[in-house]
């Protein structure tokens, strides 16, 4: 890195600005969908990916005419810049919340956007009944944020897969899911189910952000081949990517049951002893639960909530 990099801006000392030019040129692979996406000209996205990479004195972006990819160092980059991002974007929206919950007739709960579609809507339809005239918050977030919403009490609970919990938190087991690996009929599966499959570059995975898998984060986990990289993606677009047959991914089995189509190949990994089984915790400052009957009443009902296996 450029040992200037902390003191030169190029682009009007702005350098939220070049972050959200690079992270949307990322995001929708291309200058000309980030442009339309922040109401921006093409030449102004260029020019404030081009001045970051001048301030930071690193090459992110490949620069060819046929195809939009970043460098491995631009792929580091965005993991790091995009969380910082969604932070500063949705600044006003959790203030709004914070405030909210200083009022006790409100239940606020994150969670990555598969456990909002299956676990939490599910135990908030049971809720609901009892407290009609409580006001809900849901967020859709990554872990990170997640913890650090909690710890600002942001939210009231956390439900994620998480095996290491913090320690200021108290949390509540909901259930266990194992790791699935998965793969299109047509993709030429020829690998043995070992710890190679994880440096495979055919080997398909969201970014650390998303994943639903604690210990697949401690995995060597190389895309170089097919130059694959997954920003702020879900798993609905992972799975368009695996049944094209572009490589093969481990998921939940509660993500892998969804995958019904006939032209994918399912196998359990429970046998092979490569990944633990997935914990999905409901996370909670404990302090919280005696200052609002509505906390208290939703974790008794998720202590009472039966998964479908």
């Amino acid at each position: 890195m450029s040992s200037n990099a902390t003191n030169n801006f190029y682009l009007k000392k702005n350098r939220l600005q070049q972050l959200k030019g690079f992270v949307y040129t990322a995001k929708y692979g291309g200058a000309t969908k980030a442009a339309e996406q922040l109401g921006l000209s093409m030449t102004t996205v260029f020019i404030q990916v081009q001045s970051l990479e001048k301030d930071i004195g690193i090459k992110l972006v490949n620069r060819n005419k046929k195809k939009f990819s970043l460098t491995d160092d631009g792929k580091e980059f965005l993991e790091r810049a995009e969380p910082l991002l969604e932070k500063f974007e949705t600044l006003d929206k959790r203030f709004y919340t914070s405030t909210q919950q200083r009022t006790h007739n409100s239940l606020s709960i994150a969670g990555n956007h598969y456990l909002i579609n299956t676990i939490i809507a599910n135990n908030l339809a049971l809720f609901a009944t009892k407290h009609q005239d409580c006001k809900l918050n849901i967020s859709c977030t990554n872990q990170e944020t997640g913890l650090e919403m909690l710890e600002n009490n942001e939210i009231d609970f956390l439900i994620y897969p998480l095996n290491n919990i913090p320690k200021q938190f108290a949390h509540h087991q909901i259930c266990f899911y194992e790791p699935v690996l998965i793969y299109s009929k047509q993709y030429n599966f020829k690998l043995d189910i070992n710890e190679k499959i994880f440096t495979s570059p055919d080997f398909l995975s969201l970014n650390q952000a998303n994943l639903t898998l604690p210990n697949l984060h401690n995995k060597k986990i190389k895309n170089s081949r097919k130059n694959i990289s997954f920003g702020n993606c879900n798993f609905f677009i992972l799975r368009q990517f695996i049944k094209a047959g572009l490589g093969f991914s481990i998921l939940p089995s509660i993500v892998a049951k969804k995958f019904l189509d006939t032209d994918f190949i399912k196998i359990p990994l429970k046998k092979f002893n490569l990944l633990e089984d997935v914990a999905i915790n409901l996370i909670y400052n404990e302090s919280s639960i005696s200052q609002k009957e509505n906390n208290y009443d939703f974790l008794e009902i998720i202590k009472n909530y039966q998964p479908v296996k």
